[in-house]
């Protein structure tokens, strides 16, 4: 997904600015992330694998990974810590 929404941007700048188009297929792909990330902390919590309140806590942990507490995260940060850098 990342790389589809790496190259939809890159192509997105060669033009003069986004096109409508470009910019409902990224919308799409939120869309479908924010649905696969619910279907994910429901199924671990059904599992009891983690509690609502772990969730809230790792959150908030990884919120200031970036050095911000603005509930986004850099992508620099998560590509570290898929390659088991912190």
């Amino acid at each position: 997904m990342k790389r589809l929404a790496d190259a939809m941007t890159r192509q997105a700048m060669r033009r003069s600015g986004p096109s409508k188009k470009v910019l409902q297929m990224i919308e799409q792909d939120m869309d479908f992330l924010a649905l696969l990330v619910a279907i994910l902390i429901i199924a671990l919590e059904r599992k009891g694998l983690v509690s609502r309140d772990e969730i809230t806590a790792l959150f908030a942990e990884v919120d200031a990974m970036d050095g911000k507490m603005d509930g986004k995260l850099d992508l620099r940060v998560l590509r570290k810590l898929l390659a088991g850098r912190q």
